[in-house]
């Protein structure tokens, strides 16, 4: 009898227990989610889910009762009867916590639900580099293009901006004329990166200026150009300045770390000679490495040397000097009457023409004559036209004499140029 009394003791004990146990968890539960009951409005649902999204999110708000009024807020306080009244989707621009409450006429309000929007620009593509960098080179280049995005994709174009209908980069990129390489790399989901755009200048071969003509000649067109010729833009000639010869070349665009190789050979020695290195800035050079040979046949070419390694060589011009006439009158220095300005002067060799010039104190052309050569006995002579010369009384002016031979080999005329003299007109 006690026995049994004890074992039922401990069973109600033990349900106590359970009983106890299962209070305490209703409790704890109703802590963390309301409880609805029937007479009670649900509690609103947001869709999407609260959580992180890019640029911009929409969200509704619905309750599965009926017929239900809901009103809610975007500052984090909780919706009473002056709150704004949901009417259709929310757009939400930025970080945003919003709480919101349903209605219903004969039911309990809802439980206040709160969701908590965190938005954030999408991520952008990182720009893409190019390997090479801009700037104005000798020979064709080779272009490689990264981006250290993973998964991306590059796509580029020459001289517009690249969109994903242009060429997709797999390799490297000859680049052979002067453009402007714009690239821009894609990844879904993302925002696709800026445009980097690079621009390369390629020099093209150099070119040496041939003898377009002498002072005195008419205008000629080179490379598209019509050309005025003078002492400086005929190309290569003699010089007034003792047996040499000036070679010039078309100018560069490249930058100071490229160098030009100037090199020359000759009929009479074929193996070519490096005469000088100088800077790509310089157009011409005069060869005054030693004294040049008349009716020797030099001829120049150059190489534009690149400080990434390699180089450029330009065409071949030639040209032979005839020996310098000998002037006489009047002397440097002279004073002479506008009325009596004869100019003489003595061969020192041979010639088909010899050209009278006269030019003002800066070297620009003012008058020639021509005298083709004949059996006339030195020494030669031309006189300037009194009422060109009356212009020029008071003035100082220049004289020479250049020399002329056509040479069916250069088909150019070649020659050579006496040195100037000055005269004072009265």
């Amino acid at each position: 009898m006690q026995i049994y009394q004890y074992k039922n003791k401990m069973t109600i004990h033990r349900y106590g227990w359970i009983l106890l146990v299962s209070i305490i968890a209703m409790v704890l539960t109703g802590c963390h989610k309301p409880t609805i009951t029937d007479d009670q409005v649900t509690i609103p649902v947001f869709s999407p889910v609260e959580g992180t999204y890019y640029d911009q999110v929409d969200v509704t708000i619905t309750t599965s009762t009926l017929g239900t009024t809901i009103l809610y807020t975007t500052d984090g306080s909780d919706p009473n009867s002056s709150s704004a009244v949901y009417s259709g989707p929310i757009s939400i621009l930025e970080d945003t916590v919003i709480k919101a409450k349903a209605f219903r006429n004969g039911l309990l309000d809802s439980p206040v639900a709160s969701a908590t929007y965190i938005i954030e620009p999408h991520p952008v593509v990182s720009a893409p580099v190019l390997n090479l960098p801009g700037g104005t080179y000798i020979s064709n280049q080779t272009v490689s293009i990264s981006c250290t995005t993973p998964g991306s994709i590059i796509y580029y174009a020459f001289n517009e901006n690249p969109t994903e209908d242009s060429e997709q980069y797999t390799g490297p990129i000859n680049v052979s004329s002067s453009c402007a390489i714009k690239a821009k790399a894609y990844k879904d989901g993302w925002e696709p990166s800026p445009i980097v755009v690079v621009n390369y200048e390629i020099e093209p071969a150099p070119v040496i200026t041939p003898h377009l003509g002498d002072t005195g000649d008419p205008p000629v067109v080179f490379h598209g150009h019509t050309v005025y010729l003078n002492d400086t833009n005929n190309g290569i000639d003699a010089v007034p300045e003792g047996n040499w010869i000036r070679v010039s070349w078309v100018p560069f665009q490249v930058s100071d770390q490229s160098y030009i190789k100037i090199f020359r050979y000759s009929n009479l020695d074929l193996e070519p000679v490096l005469l000088a290195t100088v800077s790509p800035s310089e157009h011409y050079y005069i060869d005054d490495f030693d004294d040049l040979a008349e009716r020797v046949y030099y001829s120049y070419f150059i190489d534009l040397v690149s400080p990434y390694g390699g180089a450029i060589r330009s065409d071949t011009s030639s040209y032979a000097l005839l020996s310098k006439s000998l002037l006489l009158t009047p002397t440097n220095n002279a004073t002479i009457s506008p009325l009596n300005t004869q100019f003489s002067w003595n061969r020192s060799g041979t010639a088909d023409k010899y050209r009278l010039l006269i030019l003002d104190s800066n070297n620009n052309y003012i008058w020639h004559q021509d005298l083709l050569s004949s059996q006339e006995e030195d020494p030669l002579s031309m006189s300037m036209p009194i009422n060109l010369a009356s212009e020029y009384s008071g003035h100082s002016l220049k004289w020479r004499v250049d020399s002329f031979e056509w040479s069916d080999e250069l088909q150019v005329f070649i020659g050579s140029e006496s040195i100037d003299r000055i005269f004072h007109l009265q």
